[in-house]
């Protein structure tokens, strides 16, 4: 979890604030009951010390330390779903003393807490690598399924492909004769255009990593309804356009303008169904689709979404027709799950640790390259963190560990597919009853 600056100003007008000096000779803690406003416990640290405090509450508890020199750091709730412990971690660039102030999220909280912490010195080195890699070479255990389904097309020639009734939220893309990647997202449907002779690569992937269940693929040719119409926007405003269907089909409406971010509003003027779409496919494009019967009219209204652009834009209706024999492969009832296909959409690299004893493991990566995020499996739980103090190329993670044993440390990135070179370093800080630090992150089953 990213913990992030919070301003002093925000902190001192609180009405009630009481002091509680400690010794950090070890790990200290202090309970108390807060009344009106906040509690603040000082605690004497060192230039090279990393701080940890956590707190453990009766009520939603937030956590604010200020250390020598200015800094400081917040944190409310630490792992998901868990609003009643809070954890910071704070390095120490000068001698003096660190401020901790344990208050509630809403003004009225009230209850018991306990405030742990530690000043960590020094340590037991366990990790020091100063330049490593992060790469597609060395994979990862964050993928999606991915069903593939290929296609020959001819140029000039249109293929519309939906997913239907999907058991969770799934993505469908296509890779299309002529290199282009295309994607659909709520709505999962696209409108290829085969640019030329060639094969059409459809994949059925889930949204969030390494979800899957069972989904609908149809995929039926298309044909041009009648011919684009071209327009211009001007100063924001909807312009409309009116279209009366020959045949009764679904009907597939693109808007394309390459001036603004283009959205379509679609109504049949009489049975009043209605679709709309902004972005699908192609960049800022838009596409939907609608049901109508032979002599039905419906009413296209196109618009910006930034509201007040202005640009030209071209409409294009089509229909869609009845699967064939070429599409067969691509009209199915099909499964993301354990044995398909896995595409890896984050980097990892890790490493064996081995403690000896109860004590905190403090981890850091640093990279110029990429926004790391580092992670540790402990004793089967998962704890993480991403960004430290608001910087995107530096995490640190702390965690009590109970006992002697293994430990994997792992290196991965925010953003998927991203890596580069970094730096990792652990140390362990040998201590029994240290501040509470809650698994945070759910490492993915073996």
């Amino acid at each position: 979890m990213a913990i992030r600056p919070f301003p002093l100003s925000k902190i001192l007008p609180l009405l009630a604030i009481a002091s509680f000096g400690a010794c950090l000779s070890g790990p200290a803690s202090v309970v108390r009951d807060l009344g009106q406003g906040s509690d603040v416990s000082n605690a004497p640290v060192k230039r090279g010390d990393w701080l940890l405090a956590s707190v453990t509450a009766s009520f939603d508890a937030k956590l604010a330390v200020t250390m020598p020199g200015g800094a400081r750091l917040e944190n409310d709730d630490y792992a998901p779903g868990n609003v009643n412990v809070s954890v910071v971690i704070a390095e120490s660039v000068a001698d003096g003393e660190a401020f901790m102030t344990v208050s509630g999220v809403e003004a009225s909280a009230r209850g018991r807490y306990t405030l742990q912490y530690a000043a960590l010195h020094d340590g037991q080195s366990l990790l020091n690598q100063q330049s490593d890699a992060l790469s597609e070479t060395i994979g990862g255990t964050e993928g999606r399924f991915v069903d593939r389904y290929t296609l020959p097309m001819q140029r000039g020639q249109f293929i519309f492909s939906r997913i239907q009734n999907p058991a969770s939220d799934f993505v469908l893309r296509a890779h299309t004769p002529g290199g282009k990647d295309q994607s659909g997202d709520d709505p999962d449907m696209l409108l290829i255009e085969a640019e030329q002779n060639g094969n059409l690569e459809l994949q059925v992937s889930s949204y969030a990593l390494n979800a899957g269940g069972a989904y609908a693929l149809q995929t039926l040719p298309a044909m041009m309804a009648r011919t684009p119409v071209e327009g211009r926007l001007t100063d924001g405003r909807t312009d409309a356009i009116t279209f009366q269907a020959a045949a009764g089909g679904l009907y597939l409406i693109r808007g394309v303008s390459s001036d603004f971010d283009i959205k379509l509003d679609v109504v049949n003027k009489q049975t009043n169904a209605t679709a709309s779409n902004d972005d699908n496919g192609e960049g800022t494009n838009s596409l939907t689709a609608i049901e109508m019967q032979a002599g039905q009219t419906m009413e296209i209204k196109v618009s910006s979404v930034a509201g007040a652009s202005s640009g030209r834009f071209q409409i294009g209706i089509l229909r869609a027709g009845a699967a064939d024999a070429r599409l067969r492969s691509a009209n199915v009832s099909g499964a993301l799950e354990q044995g398909d296909q896995r595409v890896i959409s984050r980097f990892e690299r890790s490493y064996p640790l081995q403690v000896s004893g109860p004590g905190i493991l403090l981890a850091e990566v640093k990279s110029a390259d990429f926004d790391p995020i580092v992670r540790a499996i402990v004793a089967g739980q998962g704890h993480q963190n991403d960004d430290y103090n608001g910087d995107e190329h530096r995490s640190i993670l702390a965690i009590n560990v109970a006992q002697a044993g293994p430990i994997k440390l792992i290196v991965t990135s925010y953003k998927e597919n991203a890596g580069g070179n970094y730096s990792v370093s652990a140390r362990f800080f040998p201590m029994s009853n240290g501040p509470a630090v809650p698994s945070n992150w759910q490492p993915p089953a073996n």
